[in-house]
């Protein structure tokens, strides 16, 4: 799910002092249903990013989810900095197709990987829900 850019900007975490000269374009929350609060090793998995167009980097943190259970999710915030003038051209042209196409694949992705994280752990260990 797509949260507000303060949900992230708002915060006093270190990675804004390290990345001012980058913008925060996206935050986004993953449903993570009966992870706890060791589980992010598992959630950090299947994630992965990289662009020659801009530099990218991606703010990962869990967070209780809020709807009154003990679960957690994952929370991203995309942070870019475009790589000069096709960067920047780069980003303009993508703008309409992110939340149509780029942003749902991944987020049914890392669910999914969610869903079965039981296959990401090392043998003989088992998730906790």
């Amino acid at each position: 799910m797509k949260l507000p850019r303060t949900s992230s900007t708002d915060q006093p975490w270190r990675i804004h002092t390290l990345t001012r000269d980058f913008k925060t374009e996206d935050v986004w929350s993953y449903r993570a249903p009966g992870a706890g609060s060791d589980d992010f090793p598992v959630m950090l998995a299947a994630m992965r990013t990289g662009r020659e167009t801009v530099h990218t980097l991606m703010r990962l943190g869990r967070e209780p989810s809020g709807d009154g259970t003990s679960d957690h999710e994952l929370r991203t915030a995309v942070l870019v900095k475009p790589n000069g003038r096709f960067g920047q051209l780069h980003m303009a042209f993508i703008a309409p197709f992110r939340y149509l196409i780029v942003h749902p694949a991944p987020t049914r992705q890392w669910e999914r990987a969610w869903r079965d994280r039981a296959l990401l752990l090392p043998e003989g260990t088992s998730p906790q829900s």
